[in-house]
């Protein structure tokens, strides 16, 4: 994979490291260098959105799959007979809950090399 400037990134481009928790835009990434230079020597890498949200019908389907080597012959076309849309709607329901729309970074873009700290974004 190739590497990328830290001044040659656009602005709005997310950034992090391993062990991090939390995303930088550029600008953000160069404040926090210059206020603890320890940053600069992470491996930073461009980092692209992604969001996870439980799907209840996904989840059933799976688990009867995953259930029916412990189970008896053709339980699971019962099981799936079972399943409707206003059991799944409340089972939905309860996950949106409980979790909502879950957001997270995947790394999955260049490193990124920390070039110069005075520059301003391009």
């Amino acid at each position: 994979m190739e590497n990328v400037k830290l001044s040659e990134l656009p602005s709005d481009t997310m950034l992090s490291y391993e062990a991090s928790d939390c995303t930088y835009t550029p600008e953000q990434l160069r404040e926090l260098i210059q206020e603890d230079g320890d940053y600069a020597l992470e491996s930073w890498q461009v980092c692209t959105p992604r969001t996870w949200k439980p799907n209840a019908d996904s989840m059933l389907r799976q688990y009867i799959e995953c259930e029916y080597g412990e189970m008896y012959e053709d339980w699971d076309d019962d099981a799936r007979l079972r399943i409707n849309e206003d059991s799944t709607a409340r089972i939905q329901a309860v996950l949106d809950e409980m979790f909502g729309e879950y957001k997270y970074w995947i790394f999955d873009g260049p490193e990124v090399i920390i070039d110069t700290l005075d520059q301003p974004n391009a």
